[in-house]
């Protein structure tokens, strides 16, 4: 499963030097689980599994004055993470549990990213050594095209991960009673989202 998320750009210093990346979600840190009670619809791009429904768009639900930058991060990150859970739902209804989750991409730096995830999952979370799973996992199936790597299975032998992040109980608890409200904002906000939709279509007289 890959990590989902930007990271900050590190930009140059006055010599030309790159500086150091630093992940996005740091303003997030030190916030509650919950972020407060504010639920984030993270779909800026629609959404994929298990919805397939490419005219989603984002939002923040409970939203409240008392609500500072802090907590719009966090929301952020919980919306990912819970619509990731969402997947694992998805596979657990088919009789497929999953029972650990690999993590890679530069999401996972953060350690916010990672323990909400693990919560949120109510899984240990193992984060890949290498942050690049996809051209990895593109590279392995090559070899395995060209009958180098015959057994797919050792392909987890050859990918080092880290110590597994196991999740805090209270958070679980707490994802787990707000997931359901994930979907139901969604399914409520549909009606909203469609007109805003033709309201974007529409051409306008003042670009301004």
């Amino acid at each position: 499963m890959g990590g989902a998320g930007p990271r900050r750009r590190g930009g140059t210093d006055g010599g030309g030097r790159r500086r150091p990346r630093r992940p996005a979600a740091r303003g997030g840190r030190g916030r509650p689980a919950g972020s407060a009670g504010l639920l984030c619809l993270p779909y800026l791009l629609g959404e994929r599994a298990p919805w397939w429904r490419s005219g989603l768009r984002g939002a923040y639900v409970g939203l409240r004055r008392e609500h500072r930058r802090g907590h719009l991060v966090r929301a952020a990150v919980e919306g990912v993470c819970q619509q990731l859970a969402l997947v694992r739902d998805a596979f657990s209804a088919t009789g497929l549990p999953v029972r650990e989750v690999r993590a890679t991409g530069g999401a996972v730096a953060s350690s916010l990213w990672v323990r909400t995830l693990a919560a949120a999952l109510d899984l240990p979370v193992r984060v890949a050594d290498s942050p690049e799973g996809t051209g990895l996992g593109a590279c392995l199936l090559g070899l395995h095209a060209l009958g180098a790597l015959p057994d797919l299975d050792e392909a987890t032998a050859l990918v080092g991960v880290s110590d597994p992040v196991e999740p805090d109980p209270a958070a679980a608890g707490l994802y787990r009673r707000m997931r359901p409200l994930v979907e139901q904002s969604a399914r409520a906000l549909a009606d909203v989202l469609t007109t805003l939709d033709a309201l974007d279509d529409t051409p306008s007289d003042n670009p301004a």
